[in-house]
Protein backbone atom coordinates (compact mmCIF):
# COMPACT_ATOMS: atom_id res chain seq x y z
CA UNK A 1 0.00 0.00 0.00
CA UNK A 2 2.81 2.41 0.93
CA UNK A 3 5.61 3.49 -1.34
CA UNK A 4 9.10 2.57 -0.04
CA UNK A 5 9.78 6.21 1.04
CA UNK A 6 6.43 6.37 2.86
CA UNK A 7 7.14 3.06 4.60
CA UNK A 8 10.48 4.40 5.75
CA UNK A 9 8.87 7.60 6.99
CA UNK A 10 6.10 5.74 8.83
CA UNK A 11 8.57 3.36 10.42
CA UNK A 12 10.82 6.18 11.59
CA UNK A 13 8.22 8.45 13.16
CA UNK A 14 8.02 6.88 16.61
CA UNK A 15 11.74 6.13 17.19
CA UNK A 16 12.59 9.74 16.31
CA UNK A 17 10.86 10.93 19.52
CA UNK A 18 12.28 8.24 21.79
CA UNK A 19 15.66 9.84 22.66
CA UNK A 20 14.06 13.02 24.03
CA UNK A 21 11.44 11.02 25.93
CA UNK A 22 14.13 8.80 27.40
CA UNK A 23 16.10 11.84 28.59
CA UNK A 24 13.06 13.26 30.39
CA UNK A 25 12.22 9.93 32.03
CA UNK A 26 15.84 9.60 33.22
CA UNK A 27 15.72 13.14 34.63
CA UNK A 28 12.45 12.50 36.46
CA UNK A 29 13.76 9.11 37.63
CA UNK A 30 16.23 10.95 39.87
CA UNK A 31 13.25 11.55 42.17
CA UNK A 32 12.92 7.81 42.80
CA UNK A 33 13.85 6.67 46.31
CA UNK A 34 15.99 3.61 46.96
CA UNK A 35 13.67 1.15 48.73
CA UNK A 36 14.92 -0.80 51.69
CA UNK A 37 14.76 -4.59 51.63
CA UNK A 38 11.66 -4.53 53.81
CA UNK A 39 9.85 -1.80 51.87
CA UNK A 40 7.52 -2.54 48.95
CA UNK A 41 8.54 -0.88 45.66
CA UNK A 42 4.98 0.01 44.69
CA UNK A 43 3.05 2.43 46.91
CA UNK A 44 -0.32 1.63 48.40
CA UNK A 45 -3.40 3.38 47.03
CA UNK A 46 -5.53 5.46 47.19
CA UNK A 47 -3.53 8.67 46.63
CA UNK A 48 -4.98 10.41 49.65
CA UNK A 49 -4.73 7.48 52.02
CA UNK A 50 -4.34 8.84 55.53
CA UNK A 51 -2.49 5.89 57.03
CA UNK A 52 1.03 7.22 57.86
CA UNK A 53 4.06 5.26 56.80
CA UNK A 54 7.77 5.92 56.95
CA UNK A 55 9.35 7.61 53.98
CA UNK A 56 11.39 5.27 51.79
CA UNK A 57 13.77 8.10 50.98
CA UNK A 58 16.44 9.32 53.37
CA UNK A 59 17.02 12.44 51.30
CA UNK A 60 18.31 15.70 52.70
CA UNK A 61 14.85 17.19 52.40
CA UNK A 62 13.12 14.89 54.87
CA UNK A 63 12.41 17.49 57.53
CA UNK A 64 12.87 16.22 61.10
CA UNK A 65 9.87 16.60 63.35
CA UNK A 66 9.67 16.18 67.12
CA UNK A 67 8.59 12.73 68.20
CA UNK A 68 5.87 12.82 70.85
CA UNK A 69 6.96 11.43 74.16
CA UNK A 70 10.59 10.85 73.17
CA UNK A 71 12.27 13.87 74.71
CA UNK A 72 16.03 13.70 74.33
CA UNK A 73 15.86 10.62 72.09
CA UNK A 74 16.34 12.39 68.79
CA UNK A 75 13.90 13.47 66.16
CA UNK A 76 11.76 11.42 63.77
CA UNK A 77 12.15 11.48 60.01
CA UNK A 78 9.39 13.19 58.05
CA UNK A 79 6.63 10.85 57.01
CA UNK A 80 4.23 11.01 54.14
CA UNK A 81 0.81 9.40 54.12
CA UNK A 82 0.33 8.83 50.39
CA UNK A 83 2.49 7.04 47.84
CA UNK A 84 6.17 7.96 47.50
CA UNK A 85 6.38 11.24 45.52
CA UNK A 86 9.31 10.04 43.39
CA UNK A 87 7.36 6.99 42.24
CA UNK A 88 4.31 9.12 41.45
CA UNK A 89 6.48 11.57 39.46
CA UNK A 90 8.03 8.81 37.33
CA UNK A 91 4.82 6.85 36.80
CA UNK A 92 2.82 9.97 35.93
CA UNK A 93 5.43 11.18 33.43
CA UNK A 94 5.56 7.77 31.73
CA UNK A 95 1.74 7.64 31.46
CA UNK A 96 1.52 11.15 29.97
CA UNK A 97 4.30 10.41 27.45
CA UNK A 98 2.66 7.13 26.44
CA UNK A 99 -0.70 8.88 26.03
CA UNK A 100 0.91 11.66 24.01
CA UNK A 101 2.61 9.11 21.77
CA UNK A 102 -0.65 7.26 21.19
CA UNK A 103 -2.49 10.50 20.29
CA UNK A 104 0.33 11.89 18.17
CA UNK A 105 1.10 14.89 20.40
CA UNK A 106 4.11 13.65 22.37
CA UNK A 107 6.23 16.78 21.66
CA UNK A 108 3.71 18.97 23.49
CA UNK A 109 3.60 16.56 26.45
CA UNK A 110 7.39 16.54 26.54
CA UNK A 111 7.41 20.36 26.59
CA UNK A 112 4.93 20.50 29.48
CA UNK A 113 6.83 17.98 31.60
CA UNK A 114 10.14 19.71 30.83
CA UNK A 115 8.68 23.03 31.98
CA UNK A 116 7.53 21.43 35.23
CA UNK A 117 11.02 20.00 35.77
CA UNK A 118 12.64 23.44 35.34
CA UNK A 119 10.31 25.39 37.66
CA UNK A 120 9.93 22.81 40.47
CA UNK A 121 13.05 23.87 42.39
CA UNK A 122 12.33 27.56 43.02
CA UNK A 123 8.64 26.87 43.61
CA UNK A 124 9.50 24.28 46.26
CA UNK A 125 11.43 26.91 48.27
CA UNK A 126 8.46 29.29 48.20
CA UNK A 127 5.89 26.57 48.97
CA UNK A 128 7.81 25.36 52.02
CA UNK A 129 8.30 28.94 53.26
CA UNK A 130 4.57 29.68 52.94
CA UNK A 131 3.60 26.44 54.70
CA UNK A 132 6.08 26.85 57.56
CA UNK A 133 5.12 30.49 58.08
CA UNK A 134 1.43 29.56 58.20
CA UNK A 135 2.04 26.79 60.75
CA UNK A 136 4.27 28.99 62.94
CA UNK A 137 7.21 26.65 62.50
CA UNK A 138 9.44 29.36 61.00
CA UNK A 139 9.12 32.95 59.85
CA UNK A 140 8.82 33.48 56.10
CA UNK A 141 12.27 35.07 55.74
CA UNK A 142 13.99 32.35 57.79
CA UNK A 143 12.29 29.59 55.78
CA UNK A 144 13.29 31.24 52.47
CA UNK A 145 16.91 31.50 53.67
CA UNK A 146 16.92 27.85 54.79
CA UNK A 147 15.49 26.63 51.47
CA UNK A 148 17.94 28.71 49.43
CA UNK A 149 20.83 27.50 51.56
CA UNK A 150 19.86 23.86 50.93
CA UNK A 151 19.62 24.50 47.20
CA UNK A 152 23.06 26.16 47.08
CA UNK A 153 24.93 23.71 49.31
CA UNK A 154 23.16 20.47 48.40
CA UNK A 155 21.53 20.93 44.96
CA UNK A 156 21.33 17.21 44.15
CA UNK A 157 19.68 16.33 47.47
CA UNK A 158 17.38 19.34 47.10
CA UNK A 159 16.22 18.35 43.61
CA UNK A 160 15.78 14.69 44.63
CA UNK A 161 13.78 15.62 47.71
CA UNK A 162 10.21 14.56 48.45
CA UNK A 163 9.11 18.18 48.41
CA UNK A 164 10.51 18.88 44.93
CA UNK A 165 8.95 15.67 43.60
CA UNK A 166 5.58 16.74 45.03
CA UNK A 167 5.82 20.10 43.26
CA UNK A 168 6.84 18.40 40.00
CA UNK A 169 3.81 16.08 40.22
CA UNK A 170 1.53 19.11 40.41
CA UNK A 171 2.95 21.12 37.52
CA UNK A 172 3.75 18.12 35.36
CA UNK A 173 0.10 17.05 35.50
CA UNK A 174 -1.16 20.61 34.92
CA UNK A 175 1.05 21.54 31.97
CA UNK A 176 0.84 18.14 30.31
CA UNK A 177 -2.97 18.22 30.50
CA UNK A 178 -3.15 21.79 29.17
CA UNK A 179 -0.84 20.93 26.25
CA UNK A 180 -2.78 17.76 25.50
CA UNK A 181 -6.02 19.76 25.31
CA UNK A 182 -4.38 22.32 23.01
CA UNK A 183 -3.06 19.60 20.70
CA UNK A 184 -6.51 18.01 20.47
CA UNK A 185 -8.19 21.42 19.91
CA UNK A 186 -10.40 21.04 22.98
CA UNK A 187 -12.73 24.08 23.45
CA UNK A 188 -11.78 26.67 26.07
CA UNK A 189 -14.37 25.47 28.59
CA UNK A 190 -13.22 21.88 28.17
CA UNK A 191 -9.57 22.90 28.61
CA UNK A 192 -10.42 24.76 31.81
CA UNK A 193 -12.34 21.76 33.16
CA UNK A 194 -9.59 19.27 32.29
CA UNK A 195 -6.74 21.39 33.68
CA UNK A 196 -8.73 22.16 36.83
CA UNK A 197 -9.38 18.46 37.48
CA UNK A 198 -5.73 17.53 36.86
CA UNK A 199 -4.43 20.45 38.90
CA UNK A 200 -6.87 19.86 41.74
CA UNK A 201 -6.08 16.17 42.16
CA UNK A 202 -2.31 16.71 42.10
CA UNK A 203 -2.60 19.80 44.31
CA UNK A 204 -4.64 17.96 46.95
CA UNK A 205 -1.87 15.35 47.07
CA UNK A 206 0.95 17.96 47.21
CA UNK A 207 -0.57 20.38 49.69
CA UNK A 208 -1.88 17.77 52.12
CA UNK A 209 1.57 16.12 52.23
CA UNK A 210 3.47 19.42 52.53
CA UNK A 211 1.13 20.52 55.33
CA UNK A 212 2.13 17.40 57.28
CA UNK A 213 5.84 17.86 56.54
CA UNK A 214 5.85 21.56 57.45
CA UNK A 215 3.29 21.51 60.25
CA UNK A 216 3.78 21.24 63.99
CA UNK A 217 2.33 18.77 66.45
CA UNK A 218 0.88 15.34 65.72
CA UNK A 219 0.12 14.38 62.12
CA UNK A 220 -3.54 14.07 61.24
CA UNK A 221 -5.87 13.74 58.28
CA UNK A 222 -6.23 16.84 56.16
CA UNK A 223 -9.75 18.23 56.89
CA UNK A 224 -12.50 18.01 54.29
CA UNK A 225 -13.24 21.74 54.51
CA UNK A 226 -9.54 22.30 53.87
CA UNK A 227 -9.91 20.42 50.57
CA UNK A 228 -12.96 22.55 49.73
CA UNK A 229 -10.91 25.72 50.17
CA UNK A 230 -8.09 24.25 48.07
CA UNK A 231 -10.63 23.38 45.36
CA UNK A 232 -11.93 26.96 45.20
CA UNK A 233 -8.36 28.29 45.12
CA UNK A 234 -7.45 25.94 42.27
CA UNK A 235 -10.49 26.83 40.15
CA UNK A 236 -9.58 30.51 40.49
CA UNK A 237 -5.96 29.66 39.69
CA UNK A 238 -6.82 27.75 36.52
CA UNK A 239 -9.10 30.56 35.36
CA UNK A 240 -6.37 33.17 35.81
CA UNK A 241 -3.79 30.92 34.16
CA UNK A 242 -5.46 29.37 31.13
CA UNK A 243 -8.79 31.18 30.57
CA UNK A 244 -8.15 34.89 31.22
CA UNK A 245 -4.72 35.40 29.52
CA UNK A 246 -6.05 34.92 25.93
CA UNK A 247 -8.91 37.33 26.69
CA UNK A 248 -6.58 39.98 28.14
CA UNK A 249 -4.10 39.45 25.31
CA UNK A 250 -6.85 40.13 22.75
CA UNK A 251 -7.73 43.37 24.58
CA UNK A 252 -4.06 44.43 24.64
CA UNK A 253 -3.66 43.57 20.96
CA UNK A 254 -6.74 45.63 20.01
CA UNK A 255 -5.18 48.55 21.94
CA UNK A 256 -2.19 48.46 19.59
CA UNK A 257 0.24 46.11 21.36
CA UNK A 258 2.14 43.52 19.30
CA UNK A 259 0.54 40.08 19.42
CA UNK A 260 3.50 38.23 20.96
CA UNK A 261 4.17 40.96 23.55
CA UNK A 262 0.47 41.04 24.49
CA UNK A 263 0.33 37.25 24.88
CA UNK A 264 3.45 37.14 27.10
CA UNK A 265 2.34 40.11 29.22
CA UNK A 266 -1.13 38.65 29.77
CA UNK A 267 0.33 35.25 30.65
CA UNK A 268 2.51 36.83 33.33
CA UNK A 269 0.02 39.38 34.72
CA UNK A 270 -3.12 37.26 35.12
CA UNK A 271 -1.71 34.57 37.46
CA UNK A 272 0.09 37.18 39.58
CA UNK A 273 -2.91 39.48 40.04
CA UNK A 274 -5.18 36.47 40.61
CA UNK A 275 -3.33 35.72 43.86
CA UNK A 276 -5.14 38.60 45.57
CA UNK A 277 -8.33 36.52 45.76
CA UNK A 278 -6.68 33.08 45.96
CA UNK A 279 -4.57 33.68 49.09
CA UNK A 280 -7.49 33.76 51.61
CA UNK A 281 -8.64 30.30 50.50
CA UNK A 282 -5.08 28.96 50.67
CA UNK A 283 -4.49 30.30 54.20
CA UNK A 284 -7.88 29.09 55.40
CA UNK A 285 -7.11 25.54 54.22
CA UNK A 286 -3.78 25.55 56.07
CA UNK A 287 -5.41 27.08 59.16
CA UNK A 288 -8.01 24.30 59.26
CA UNK A 289 -5.19 21.71 59.27
CA UNK A 290 -2.74 23.45 61.61
CA UNK A 291 -5.31 24.76 64.11
CA UNK A 292 -8.51 22.66 63.99
CA UNK A 293 -9.57 24.04 67.40
CA UNK A 294 -9.60 27.70 66.36
CA UNK A 295 -12.78 29.78 66.26
CA UNK A 296 -13.82 31.85 63.24
CA UNK A 297 -12.56 35.08 64.83
CA UNK A 298 -9.14 33.50 65.45
CA UNK A 299 -8.94 32.40 61.81
CA UNK A 300 -9.83 35.91 60.62
CA UNK A 301 -7.14 37.45 62.85
CA UNK A 302 -4.57 34.96 61.54
CA UNK A 303 -5.63 35.70 57.96
CA UNK A 304 -5.10 39.43 58.52
CA UNK A 305 -1.63 38.79 59.95
CA UNK A 306 -0.47 36.34 57.28
CA UNK A 307 -2.19 37.82 54.20
CA UNK A 308 0.42 40.35 53.06
CA UNK A 309 3.59 38.21 53.38
CA UNK A 310 1.77 35.22 51.88
CA UNK A 311 0.41 37.34 49.02
CA UNK A 312 3.89 38.56 48.07
CA UNK A 313 5.32 35.04 48.35
CA UNK A 314 2.56 33.55 46.19
CA UNK A 315 2.88 36.39 43.66
CA UNK A 316 6.59 35.58 43.44
CA UNK A 317 5.63 31.90 43.14
CA UNK A 318 3.13 32.63 40.36
CA UNK A 319 5.86 34.09 38.13
CA UNK A 320 7.78 30.81 37.64
CA UNK A 321 4.60 28.72 38.07
CA UNK A 322 2.30 30.02 35.38
CA UNK A 323 3.72 33.39 34.32
CA UNK A 324 7.29 32.75 33.17
CA UNK A 325 6.48 29.02 33.27
CA UNK A 326 3.60 29.54 30.84
CA UNK A 327 5.87 31.49 28.48
CA UNK A 328 8.56 28.77 28.76
CA UNK A 329 5.96 26.08 28.08
CA UNK A 330 4.82 27.91 24.93
CA UNK A 331 8.41 28.35 23.70
CA UNK A 332 9.37 24.74 24.43
CA UNK A 333 6.21 23.50 22.71
CA UNK A 334 7.15 25.47 19.60
CA UNK A 335 10.72 24.13 19.61
CA UNK A 336 9.58 20.54 20.23
CA UNK A 337 7.02 20.77 17.41
CA UNK A 338 9.52 22.21 14.97
CA UNK A 339 12.05 19.48 15.78
CA UNK A 340 9.60 16.58 15.81
CA UNK A 341 7.05 17.75 13.28
CA UNK A 342 4.22 16.53 15.52
CA UNK A 343 1.01 18.21 16.56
Amino acid sequence: IFEPREKEKAAGTMPRHLPTHALLIIAVATFLPIPSSSSPILPSLPLLSMAPRSSLSLSASARPLPTKGTKGKGRAMAQISGPEPGIVACAGSAIFLALGGALGCAPRIFAGLSTALVISGPIQILDIAIMENASGKRKMVDALKAGTDKFVHSPVGFLKSQETALVYCLFGATYATANLCKALAVPLVGTLAATTVANMGACFYKDSELARICGQGPRRAFPKMGFVNLAVRDMLSMSSTFTLPPVLAAVMKSAGMQAEVAANAAQVLCPVVGQTIQVPFHLTALSLYNHPEWTLSQRIESLKELYVPTLFARMARALPCYGAGGVLNTKLSGVALSLAGGK
